[in-house]
């Protein structure tokens, strides 16, 4: 599967902090940027979802891998600039995601994302 578009679950807090939380977003060393959008669960609870979309345009990695490798920066002076402040994992560790194909844009491996940093 090529995967199209990466969305996760944020605090809704987190999509308007002053400063924001992610500086930027990177794929295969290529900055991008992000889209934030709102919408109601099945639960009819609002949800604030991160959209990194375009993942299947993202340039091949010089050996030809097919893996992906997404860097999002998050600047450590905002209220959410931590990933343990930034994800919504609804009550989980991790930020809550879904996955999109290039193929039919159907979702939906779906699961918890751990992010890790690297000073």
């Amino acid at each position: 599967m090529s995967v199209k578009k990466l969305e996760m679950l944020i605090r809704p807090q987190c999509r308007n902090s002053s400063p924001r939380a992610i500086r930027g977003i990177s794929v295969n060393n290529r900055t991008i940027s992000p889209s934030y959008s709102n919408h109601v669960a099945a639960t009819g609870e609002e949800v604030t979802v991160l959209a990194i979309t375009k993942l299947d345009k993202a340039p091949k990695k010089p050996n030809g891998s097919p893996i992906i490798d997404l860097c999002i920066r998050l600047d450590a002076s905002s209220p959410c600039g931590f990933a343990d402040f930034l994800c919504d994992g609804r009550g989980k560790s991790g930020c809550l995601f879904s996955i999109f194909g290039a193929e039919d844009s159907n979702c939906c491996p779906t699961g918890f994302l751990d992010l890790f940093f690297r000073h």
